[in-house]
């Protein structure tokens, strides 16, 4: 009798276990869907392509452009001060310590009225992340003065990862 009531609580025990590693699983594959994607009316921004596939361990760019709305011009170059230029911005959801990885060069643009400026965003993978879909968000911030308020824009870029397949050479493994 204490045998069969054991093996029901281990039976019970081994189950909640997998439910909660399927729950975990399908939420670390899960695709966001509340990226926080908006645009400024006084500049756009695009990034070229739209999306990236990556191999474990590689790298991938693309070119994020800002033109000028309404008019709408910088008022201090960068690196003169800490307000009045574009500063960009890029972060990787969901984050993971082990990558993907988003940087943008440069971090700071000048814009003047009616021109269109660019940057590259260069996401790279260590070759340990997991294979799946992720997405880089490119943050643009416009501070008008010391004291005054921010505006800002951001876009997301698709990022596919696929996991790095050994090559073969005439049936030999690398």
């Amino acid at each position: 009798m204490a045998d069969s009531r054991l093996l029901r609580v281990l039976l019970v025990a081994s189950i909640s276990i997998l439910a909660v590693l399927g729950a975990t699983i399908t939420t670390q594959n899960r695709v966001p869907t509340d990226l926080s994607v908006q645009q400024s009316p006084y500049y756009t921004l695009d990034a070229v392509p739209g999306s990236l596939t990556l191999m474990q361990g590689s790298t991938a760019q693309a070119v994020i452009t800002i033109t000028s709305l309404n008019g709408f011009s910088e008022t201090t170059r960068c690196g003169s001060a800490w307000w009045g230029h574009l500063d960009l911005r890029a972060s990787v959801s969901p984050s993971a310590i082990l990558g993907p990885f988003a940087v943008v060069n440069p971090p700071c643009l000048t814009l003047r009225s009616g021109e269109t400026a660019a940057a590259t965003l260069v996401v790279s993978t260590t070759g340990l992340e997991a294979p799946g879909i992720n997405h880089v968000i490119v943050s643009v911030g416009f501070r008008v003065s010391p004291s005054g308020w921010s505006a800002g824009s951001s876009t997301a870029i698709l990022v596919h990862i696929i996991p790095d397949e050994p090559q073969t050479w005439f049936g030999i493994s690398r």
